[in-house]
């Protein structure tokens, strides 16, 4: 292996630079290489190095917003595991998380990545999670430094923040996640009061002097303008690799612009970091098989599951006649509409849960099911409730399966509304006014406008986005197999002017 005191001065830039879109440098074999991969759900491990599109199949969890509701650190411990394990039988040494950006407002479109809009609450699970996440071999990507609380012009906007705001909210949740060591921690898009995250010098060196952060600091992908700004100002390693950028910063060190001591500390922790992270798989075994990981996926969707209204119809009795209806319930192959979209999205495992089926096992074959709205989370959805409410109004006990989509929910984008569409609204009032036994389960990945309908159903379960068994957990948590026992992490406003950013420049 190339010893560090060995690189020439032009291998210690292009070090520095990223060799692709997933790996580190290896100068063709010299050097170790690591590999990275998303997501905030999953492994989500791009099948060719260069490119974006194309999966491997990988197991499919909750989300970060589900897990952070058990309020329950061995599952977080257990769920960091698992993760670890999908990423050792892909090949990857290093993922892209956790989050820990803070929940300001609930259009952000990454919110259900996120752990909580509560600063102890996110360092602290982070901290769980990461620490066992590299005990299990795999390194932590601790993200994104910091105040990316919005997608919508993400590359351009600045989040004007005072310094003790900084410093006791969003500086907070890596302060306390550092406390575990991660081998990397990666900067955001957004400018902090006027700074580009990939330049933000005066948050690196909190992170390196008050918090003792001694790892690699790398760019979120494409958020670097200015390659030699961005290292003077102490960012290790740039993701993915411009080739523009490695002759740009390769001449402003000729220039004189950049001194070889400023080259080498980068490089220094770019090499280290490699190193570090091989250290981490050595001797390492998989914890949990991956049946067992699957399994492991409606556990975690059983403890996070939140019971938000229940007037005592739940559990569900035997011998009732059911009603269901809804897009989720039944929801064919259409994965997107129990996950959020972008870099989370993973290709999972088994095939989709169908929630009637499972009810069917429960209470026999004569449910009654209708799709009710073919709402898609797209304009122009139809709605056609009137079958639905026909069943809903012959029935001892009502079920409206409802919520977003990956269409809604996505990185790169905010949602406009939190409230559910209209054609979701309208099944829900309709269905409600003819039997009062309604109950609402929701799947999504944050806050949701209840106002025009909490008060007309008989009970509320939050589902958020449950991963591969969610069907299973959701129907037992209904039958009262399994207690809810989930607690919200983030404020489920009344509606969307209650919250204080909603009227700032956000």
């Amino acid at each position: 292996m190339k010893k560090y005191q060995d690189l020439t001065i032009e291998q210690k830039l292009r070090l520095v630079c990223g060799k692709d879109c997933w790996h580190t440098v290896d100068f063709d074999g010299e050097l170790p290489c690591v590999r990275v991969t998303d997501a905030s759900m999953g492994v989500r491990m791009p099948i060719n190095p260069i490119q974006w599109e194309g999966v491997k199949p990988s197991v499919s969890y909750p989300s970060m917003q589900v897990l952070a509701n058990t309020w329950n650190l061995s599952i977080v411990r257990q769920y960091a595991e698992c993760v670890a394990d999908d990423c050792l039988d892909n090949g990857a040494d290093v993922i892209l998380g956790p989050g820990v950006n803070i929940k300001r407002t609930p259009i952000c479109g990454r919110n259900f990545e996120y752990i909580s809009e509560d600063p102890f609450l996110a360092g602290m699970v982070a901290k769980e999670y990461i620490d066992a996440l590299q005990n299990e071999g795999v390194g932590a990507c601790l993200k994104h430094f910091c105040c990316n609380n919005l997608e919508d012009n993400r590359f351009e906007l600045s989040s004007e923040v005072d310094e003790r705001t900084l410093r006791e909210i969003y500086y907070k949740p890596f302060e306390i996640a550092c406390k575990a060591h991660p081998v990397s921690i990666m900067s955001s898009y957004n400018r902090i009061n006027g700074v580009y995250g990939s330049e933000y010098k005066k948050g690196y060196d909190v992170l390196r002097n008050d918090f003792g952060f001694d790892g690699l600091i790398m760019s979120d992908w494409d958020a670097v303008r200015d390659r030699t700004k961005a290292a003077k100002a102490g960012l290790d390693h740039e993701m993915p690799y411009h080739p523009e950028h490695y002759e740009k910063l390769l001449q402003d060190y000729k220039d004189g612009k950049i001194t070889d001591e400023e080259i080498d500390s980068l490089a220094r922790r770019v090499y280290d970091f490699v190193i570090k992270c091989k250290n981490l798989q050595k001797g390492k075994m998989r914890k949990h098989t991956q049946a067992e990981r699957i399994n492991f996926t409606q556990t975690v969707e059983e403890e996070g599951i939140v019971l938000l209204k229940n007037n005592g119809v739940l559990p569900l009795k035997k011998n009732l006649s059911l009603s269901v209806c809804g897009l989720h319930a039944k929801p064919g192959k259409s994965d997107f509409l129990f996950c959020g979209g972008g870099s989370s999205k993973v290709e999972r495992l088994t095939p989709l849960f169908d929630i009637v089926e499972i009810l069917k096992k429960e209470y026999g074959e004569d449910i009654s099911y209708e799709i009710a709205c073919t709402d898609r989370g797209v304009a122009g959805a139809h709605i056609r409730p009137y079958m639905a409410v026909q069943n809903a109004a012959k029935c001892d006990i009502n079920i409206v399966f409802t919520g977003t989509s990956t269409y809604i929910e996505t990185e790169a984008s905010d949602r406009t509304s939190i409230k559910l569409s209209n054609s979701a609204e309208r099944t829900i009032l309709d269905t409600a006014k003819v039997n009062p036994n309604t109950i609402v389960v929701i799947f999504a990945g944050a806050p949701v406008d209840m106002s025009n309908w909490i008060d007309k159903v008989a009970a509320v379960l939050y589902a958020g986005f449950p991963g591969e068994r969610g069907g299973e957990a959701v129907v037992n948590v209904l039958t009262g197999k399994v207690n809810p026992s989930g607690k919200l992490t983030e404020t489920f406003p009344n509606k969307l002017e209650d919250v204080p950013a909603s009227s700032a420049y956000i």
